[in-house]
């Protein structure tokens, strides 16, 4: 009889509706709060811009720059490393590597003059310094095309959308799913999203998740606005508008300090001095991550003190 409880409280904990997480921006401030000129620390700008706990990182072509988050503080040049992108969830620095243990690169590879096709093999894990971890294998490969924006025949045909223990890869026109936990990568198929093109492999983004959808924001093409795409039917809708971006192709957000950064040069609305800036901007977010309910937690609870009987009664 023990057994058959055990049974039926197992499946009605698989029946039991589970909340689903909330990842959401809900405002992107358009007033700077602070600016940092990174070209004598990284030369001139690549892309592929990333937050940990405490930094955020954006690549040069010679170095990238890591700052403070708060204020963009202790600005130190570092190793570039073109396959960062964030966990969401605790806001940990991870990275796409073509083995165990090195990060894709964006050109010139294998002999040609822009870079060509690299297959990210596996999800890297940084400590919040930039300092390499450990190592998670993917279920399935994903090639990239990693010629450069600045190719005369090609631009950046991919795109990354840091998430909450998820991210998307948007691989020339090609959208991957990538569990951060255990490595699955689920392939959505096609997709078209305008975003604005960087001058690295991959432009970068947020993946935002809400109501039980999945969507990718972005700086779009052209410059005047960040847009929301919902992955199940390729909606679009405006998350913020701007006069003028400029070049800016990268953003991420830290939901931990209430702030949204980006890369932008010269000819934009934030300033019309000559070189590479990062930039530091407020914003508001939603987030929630459900709790198991209290009928869960009593039919744990239960099954534990029915297994327990069991055991002592041999």
């Amino acid at each position: 009889m023990n057994k058959l409880f055990i049974i039926i409280l197992a499946l009605l904990l698989i029946a039991l509706p589970m909340e689903a997480i909330t990842f959401k921006i809900t405002s992107l401030g358009t007033t700077p709060l602070y600016t940092y000129e990174h070209l004598a620390l990284t030369g001139d700008d690549r892309g592929v811009i990333a937050v940990s706990q405490s930094y955020v990182y954006y690549n040069g072509d010679s170095y990238a720059v890591r700052a403070g988050l708060s204020n963009l503080s202790s600005p130190t040049a570092v190793t570039k490393n073109d396959g960062f992108f964030t966990n969401m969830n605790g806001q940990n620095l991870m990275g796409f590597g073509v083995n165990s243990t090195d990060p894709v690169t964006s050109g010139p590879v294998g002999g040609t003059s822009w870079g060509g096709p690299q297959t990210i093999t596996h999800l890297l894990v940084y400590g919040d310094a930039g300092n390499y971890v450990t190592s998670i294998a993917l279920s399935s490969g994903i090639v990239v095309d990693t010629y450069a924006a600045n190719s005369s025949a090609n631009i950046s045909k991919n795109a990354i959308f840091s998430g909450f223990d998820k991210t998307f890869v948007l691989s020339s026109g090609t959208l991957y799913e990538v569990n951060l936990l255990n490595g699955q990568v689920v392939n959505h198929g096609a997709r078209s999203v305008a975003y604005a093109n960087s001058e690295s492999w991959a432009a970068s983004g947020v993946a935002e998740t809400f109501g039980g959808e999945d969507y990718l924001t972005y700086i779009a093409s052209g410059g005047t606005a960040i847009m929301r795409t919902r992955v199940s039917d390729g909606a679009t809708s405006t998350l913020a508008s701007f006069s003028n971006l400029g070049d800016a192709a990268a953003f991420t957000v830290s939901a931990l300090h209430g702030k949204w950064y980006l890369h932008h040069e010269v000819g934009n609305q934030f300033n019309s001095t000559t070189g590479e800036w990062l930039t530091a901007l407020s914003a508001s977010f939603e987030v929630a991550v459900p709790e198991p309910s209290s009928m869960m937690l009593l039919c744990v609870s239960i099954m534990f003190a029915l297994w327990k009987k069991m055991q002592k009664n041999g």
